[in-house]
């Protein structure tokens, strides 16, 4: 969301300048990035908050069988991981 957001507004502010050759490249790009990168994104997202908006279901009940559902991960071989355990070992 937060790439989607980035493109938009820099597309608002190229476009806010009022010069036509910057207003058409600024579209251009808006449509190319569109096309190309976040306009999947951006119909999935919008697919996901569909359904949890109008699926009827209550978000403890969710949040339950979800849990149910999710396998086990080993996480220790993560980068995130292993920076909070480097962090953690030195009392930071």
């Amino acid at each position: 969301m937060a790439d989607i957001y980035q493109d938009l507004k820099n597309f608002l502010l190229l476009y806010q300048t009022g010069t036509i050759e910057v207003m058409n490249d600024a579209v251009w790009e808006c449509r190319m990035n569109f096309e190309n990168f976040w306009g999947q994104k951006l119909l999935n997202s919008m697919r996901a908050i569909h359904k949890f908006i109008y699926s009827g279901e209550e978000i403890g009940k969710a949040k339950k069988m979800e849990e149910g559902n999710e396998e086990k991960r080993d996480t220790s071989e993560w980068f995130i991981s292993k920076r909070q355990k480097d962090y953690g070992s030195d009392g930071k």
